[in-house]
């Protein structure tokens, strides 16, 4: 299972942003520290806006800033936003996608899903903050 770079980009946007919380940072200099394209920092912003991670400062000396403190902003608020889903099989998702039919069966499946709750949990717990302080 891989990420998409949608998603780490929206960490790095997150992380310079809580590296400098005492000022508003531009979309410029986030592209150039985090290395994010202009085209996907548009994206993410709008994603992490949407969701209340960060807001967007207009005018002169514009740009990003953190809606939260970075130790209540987990991996997991970042990632469910920006992936389509988190579940590692698609028959987590959606039991159609068996084409044996077997989900209510399937001891693969039952081990899929005790994965996903797992890396779940593991990304709930993990914080921007708690990033930074490593």
């Amino acid at each position: 299972m891989q990420f998409h770079v949608t998603s780490d980009y929206a960490i790095r946007t997150v992380l310079h942003l809580a590296m400098h919380p005492e000022r508003t940072c531009t979309a410029e200099e986030i592209q150039r520290q985090m290395g994010v394209p202009a085209n996907y920092l548009s994206k993410v912003t709008a994603r992490l806006k949407q969701t209340g991670i960060l807001m967007a400062v207009k005018g002169n000396g514009g740009g990003y800033r953190l809606c939260k403190d970075p130790g209540a902003i987990s991996l997991y608020d970042i990632l469910s936003r920006t992936e389509r889903t988190l579940e590692i099989n698609g028959c987590l998702v959606d039991e159609s996608f068996c084409s044996r039919h077997a989900t209510d069966t399937c001891p693969v499946r039952r081990d899929y899903g005790a994965i996903t709750a797992e890396m779940k949990t593991c990304l709930e717990q993990t914080t921007i903050g708690g990033l930074l302080e490593k």
